[in-house]
């Protein structure tokens, strides 16, 4: 039952960030083209505004998918009913406030990020703008937060992938008809608004009894969720410190137009992390659902087999832009930015180490055992700012890159891993021979190959940058597999296989076209 549940959503967590990423991925190359560089770099702040401006949930949204999870498993309904109302409430003043906040910095960011000044004013409205996308966005979040503690990623994600489409045809359209980022931005409210609308009739309908509503609402359910989501907040405020960022410092430092390239080298970077994140995603409120059980046994499996996943999934990805980074780019939005294949490589393996921690930051949270994550974090994303400072005028941007890189490989390797195995009881040991090697081993095969082959071939064409991801792909997973300790990664593939052969088997045929001669029953083919 639980591995059937993990397994879909997963499957749905991937179709979801597979529909956003390649849908934004297909587009960059149309906005780079419609909106400029310079346009692209605007926008390219705006999101990073935005992603600030999500902080406001400070925490709250994490705390209803742990207490939906652990209440629902104790058939406790009224306490998840009371926790649904208090979260209703703070989410709305939320809202009211993002919409106040985009309101009061929009006049000085414009001058402060070096905007030309004939069109700071348009910038200012953007910013208006987008903390309304902001407000709608947060009022949506305990819908959402629902659907995940009831463990119904199905409808979640699809609730997303509807989201995405919506977006996408709406800045297409705003764009084709002359819009430029003023319509872009535009667009979003209308589709935000109907994600929301959507978000909150499949709550209502999967789960009556805790639709969002005001009624209802306690002091104890708040204490509750601000007890719990105070280490969220940090947490989730040091990885906008760490990501959104170094595109500000850039703007502060260098021309504005220098954004872009980073920006779209760390687009690519963080594509490992990505798929990491829908795979490891469902392991906090299962583990929040274990940990209420009392099951350390099945809280360290699913800790380990997370995380050599994790590395499963970045370190093959990681290997392809390290020695592709700049192929890809050539390919992906021109010759132009094909010199900073260096900056991706670096951005990659920054990502790969945050891929790596994930698994035991989510599982950690599951348990309520994520204060010293939480710390760890605000100094990672602390030290990232200063050494961004310190190094972008010394080097450009392959120093931005490093300082994010320097501190996510500290705090992985010396604080999240070693604090993560001793509260969960396993052993360097087992985590060596269980995780690292099984994961780690193939990575370095798979990336002697890639070398090889760029050697021997210019890797100049679509077709052989694409041939040389999926070797190393392919030779790694190969190598991944035949570990001993990959046992359930087998099954789970074995029960896919299964699962997909049972369907075709079940399929009724075809119905046999009828030809011109031929009569037919409308009142047979009703029934």
């Amino acid at each position: 039952m639980i591995r059937r549940r993990v397994l879909t959503g997963i499957c749905s967590n991937l179709a979801a960030k597979a529909t956003v990423v390649g849908t934004w991925l297909v587009l960059t190359p149309f906005l780079l083209e419609k909106l400029g560089t310079s346009g692209y770099a605007l926008w390219v702040l705006l999101t990073s505004i935005a992603w600030y401006g999500f902080l406001l949930d400070v925490g709250i949204g994490g705390a209803v998918v742990k207490y939906i999870a652990e209440h629902v498993a104790r058939g406790e309904r009224q306490a998840a009913r009371e926790l649904v109302a208090s979260a209703v409430r703070v989410f709305t003043g939320l809202a009211v406030a993002a919409l106040l906040l985009g309101a009061l910095v929009a006049p000085v960011l414009p001058r402060i990020l070096g905007v030309a000044p004939e069109a700071q004013s348009e910038a200012a409205w953007l910013i208006v703008m987008t903390g309304v996308n902001v407000a709608i966005t947060i009022g949506m979040t305990p819908s959402f937060a629902v659907l995940y503690g009831l463990q119904r990623y199905d409808l979640h994600n699809g609730a997303h992938i509807v989201a995405t489409f919506t977006e996408a045809t709406a800045v297409v359209a705003a764009l084709l008809a002359g819009g430029g980022l003023f319509g872009m931005v535009a667009a979003f409210i209308p589709a935000n608004i109907l994600t929301c609308c959507i978000a909150a009739w499949l709550v209502r309908r999967t789960a009556p009894d805790l639709r969002i509503r005001w009624r209802g609402a306690t002091r104890d359910a708040f204490r509750k969720i601000v007890h719990f989501s105070g280490p969220l907040f940090v947490i989730e405020f040091s990885g906008r410190l760490q990501n959104r960022t170094d595109e500000f410092i850039i703007a502060l430092f260098r021309p504005l137009t220098a954004v872009t390239p980073y920006a779209l080298a760390r687009k690519l970077a963080e594509l490992g992390e990505a798929v990491v994140a829908q795979f490891v995603k469902v392991t906090m409120p299962l583990a929040s659902e274990l940990h209420a059980g009392a099951d350390r046994a099945k809280l360290q499996s699913v800790y380990i087999a997370a995380s050599r996943i994790a590395i499963g999934i970045s370190m093959p990805a990681c290997v392809v832009l390290v020695f592709l980074g700049g192929h890809i780019l050539t390919l992906w939005v021109g010759p132009s930015y094909a010199g900073y294949g260096p900056l991706v490589a670096v951005l990659a393996i920054a990502y790969a180490c945050r891929s790596i921690q994930r698994p035991a930051i989510e599982i950690l949270q599951g348990i309520a055992r994520h204060r010293v994550i939480a710390a760890t974090a605000l100094v990672s994303g602390v030290s990232n700012v200063v050494l961004s400072v310190l190094l972008l005028p010394l080097i450009g941007l392959i120093g931005a890159a490093l300082a994010t890189l320097i501190p996510s490989a500290i705090a992985t390797a010396c604080v999240v891993l070693p604090f993560a195995n001793r509260t969960l009881h396993v052993t360097w040991r087992r985590a060596a021979r269980e995780i690292w090697i099984p994961a780690g081993l193939p990575a370095g095969v798979a990336a002697v190959l890639l070398w090889a082959m760029r050697q021997r071939l210019e890797l100049e064409t679509l077709a052989l940058v694409v041939a040389g991801g999926l070797l190393t792909a392919l030779v790694y997973a190969i190598g991944y597999l035949s570990m001993p300790a990959a046992g359930i990664e087998r099954r789970v593939l074995a029960d896919l296989a299964i699962a997909a052969s049972r369907h075709v088997l079940r399929r009724p045929p075809r119905p046999l076209k009828l030809g011109p001669d031929m009569t037919h029953d409308p009142v047979k083919e009703a029934l």
